[in-house]
């Protein structure tokens, strides 16, 4: 009997093993390629959604632009006359005058610009005489002053759209940045007493300047009418180094002060 079964075994066990490698190479393929599209799928899905959104960021961003150069602004250029009026002590040296000037606005978004400035003016000069002698025959000395600024900043336009179009359709507006100012002054020596100096003199300073503009579009958004307010922070000198402490004409002449200035403007949207 243990003869024939280890015949039987030797018969069938090459034909077992052959059956048993025969399935297990059909089997062996499908599982591969089941790996191969796993491997497909997590390496391809990610990027193509990438691909996509990236091209979705393009055409919005292409699209943002073409409305900014169709409908925003981009280059103002403005010219303005305006009333030029000193405060504080300056007030009782430099009166009312008028100034006119230019303004450059390049605008880096929808509502903000950076701006420069240039502008120049005359103010009246007339001051008390302080000598009890000569006063009666010449109470006031009188000049010009020549006023000179320039100023480089930001203007940013408040948003009404969503809130009222009648008040975003005149465009309101900030202002702000630095400047130099010069007033230079000349006093009209002709008809003053002998024997008075001249104290003719220049006064340069460094300063701020902040204010609000108003600017409502009269030719299909192309030109625009304007007008604005601004206060000027000038960090003038309180003395004039020509008044001797032996002059007894310019007596107690305080030079100090600020000075504002509000008038029109007509912008050109470029």
């Amino acid at each position: 009997m243990t003869r024939y079964i280890f015949i039987f075994i030797l018969l069938f066990f090459p034909i077992i093993n052959i059956a048993a490698q025969q399935d297990a190479g059909a089997k062996a393929p499908a599982q591969t390629t089941t790996n191969d599209n796993n491997n497909n799928s997590y390496y391809a899905d990610p990027f193509s959604d990438f691909t996509e959104l990236e091209s979705q960021d393009e055409e919005e961003e292409q699209e943002a632009m073409e409305r900014f150069y169709s409908y925003g602004r981009l280059f103002h250029i403005a010219f303005f006359g305006e009333v030029a009026s000193a405060t504080g002590s300056m007030a009782n040296i430099y009166h009312r005058g008028f100034l006119m000037g230019g303004r450059i606005s390049y605008f880096l978004d929808w509502d903000i610009a950076i701006t420069f400035n240039i502008g120049v003016g005359t103010l009246p000069v007339s001051f008390p005489n302080s000598d009890t002698v000569t006063r009666g025959a010449y109470p006031l000395f009188t000049g010009s002053a020549l006023l000179f600024n320039l100023g480089f900043g930001i203007k940013y336009y408040f948003n009404f759209q969503d809130i009222s179009r009648a008040i975003a359709y005149i465009n309101p507006a900030f202002q702000t940045g630095m400047e130099l100012s010069i007033i230079n002054d000349s006093m009209d020596t002709y008809n003053a007493p002998s024997g008075v100096p001249d104290i003719s003199h220049r006064s340069v300073a460094p300063g701020l300047y902040a204010g609000m503009s108003l600017e409502m579009p009269i030719f299909r958004k192309r030109i625009y009418l304007g007008a604005s307010f601004i206060y000027h922070i000038s960090f003038f000198s309180d003395t004039n180094k020509k008044i001797l402490p032996t002059d007894q004409y310019h007596r107690n002449l305080d030079y100090s002060g600020n000075y504002m200035t509000y008038g029109g403007q007509l912008i050109w949207n470029m």
